[in-house]
C-alpha cells in the first residue's frame, strides 16, 4: 500500500474501504501477495506487525514508508474517524475473517492462516468485549489492553458477526455459533431501529455521534446479514475446506 503525502501508512483496508465501501484497492491485493509468497512458517502477521512495538498479539495500526510501527501515532487525537490511536478491536476481527477468506483461495495455504484467525477472535472477544462493565465491543484499546475510545461501533459488531460465522464455516465449533447468537442479540437490543443500524452507540450503548456522525456507511452492516444468510454461513453444510474457492 503506498503511504500518504504525510508518509503515513495504514493497514490494507484501512481509510480506502471506511471512506468508499470498498475492498482492498488491486495494488495492495498485488503487494499483500508477494509478501504472502515470501513467507515462511514465521511469518506470521500483517507487513511490519512483528518489528519493534508491540510483542505480543495486537495489530499495530499505523507506520511509516518502510513498514516500522508507529505505536503512538495519534496519541494526541484518539478518537480520529480514520486513524485512531492505539489498536482497533474491529481490524482483529476482520482480519480474523481475511484470513480465512486468504486460505480458502490459496492452493496450499500456510497453516497459520487458521491458527492466527482463530487467537484474533479469541484475543478480540477477551481483550474488547464488555471489558469497561458494559455489553459490546470497545472501540479501541492501548497497548496495555486499557480501553482508549470506549464507544460502541455498528462496523466492529458486524465484523464480528462475520468472523463468527467465518470460523463456524471452517471449523464447526460450537464457540462461534455461541458467540454468533451473542452478537446478533446485541445487535437486535442496541443497533437496529426501525431504519436501519445506528453507527456509533456511547460506552453506556446509548445513541451517539462523538467519533461518526449520522450514518456514512452500510456496507458492514449489509455484510453481516449477508453472510448470516448465505448458504454456507452458519447452519450451513459445514467447513469450508482449505483451498476449496478456485475462482
Amino acid at each position: 500500500m503506498e503511504p500518504g503525502l504525510d508518509g503515513h501508512r495504514g493497514l490494507p483496508r484501512r481509510e480506502q474501504q471506511h471512506a468508499h465501501g470498498r475492498g482492498v484497492p488491486r495494488r495492495c491485493r498485488r503487494h499483500r501477495r508477494r509478501e504472502l509468497d515470501r513467507a515462511g512458517p514465521g511469518d506470521r502477521h500483517p507487513p511490519g506487525a512483528r518489528r519493534g512495538h508491540p510483542p505480543r498479539l495486537a495489530l499495530p495500526e499505523h507506520f511509516t514508508a518502510d513498514w516500522t510501527p508507529l505505536p503512538d501515532y495519534n496519541r494526541d487525537r484518539p478518537a480520529d474517524p480514520f486513524r485512531p490511536y492505539g489498536s482497533t478491536i474491529g481490524h482483529w476481527l476482520e482480519w480474523a475473517r481475511l484470513l480465512l477468506e486468504l486460505e480458502a483461495v490459496l492452493p496450499q495455504p500456510p497453516r497459520w492462516l487458521l491458527a492466527d484467525a482463530r487467537a484474533l477472535f479469541a484475543a478480540s472477544v477477551r481483550r474488547g468485549w464488555a471489558v469497561d462493565g458494559a455489553d459490546g465491543f470497545v472501540y479501541t484499546i492501548d497497548w496495555d489492553d486499557r480501553p482508549v475510545v470506549r464507544s460502541r461501533m455498528h462496523w466492529v459488531l458486524a465484523e464480528a458477526v462475520g468472523a463468527a460465522v467465518t470460523l463456524h464455516r471452517r471449523t464447526g465449533d460450537a464457540v462461534y455459533a455461541d458467540w454468533y447468537r451473542v452478537f446478533w442479540a446485541y445487535a437486535r437490543r442496541y443497533l437496529v431501529d426501525g431504519t436501519g443500524w445506528r453507527h456509533e452507540l456511547d460506552p453506556q450503548n446509548r445513541p451517539a455521534d462523538t467519533v461518526w456522525h449520522g450514518r456514512p456507511d452500510v456496507y458492514h452492516a449489509y455484510q453481516a446479514v449477508l453472510l448470516s444468510r448465505s448458504a454456507d454461513g452458519l447452519g450451513g453444510p459445514g467447513p469450508l475446506a482449505p483451498g476449496a474457492v478456485t475462482a
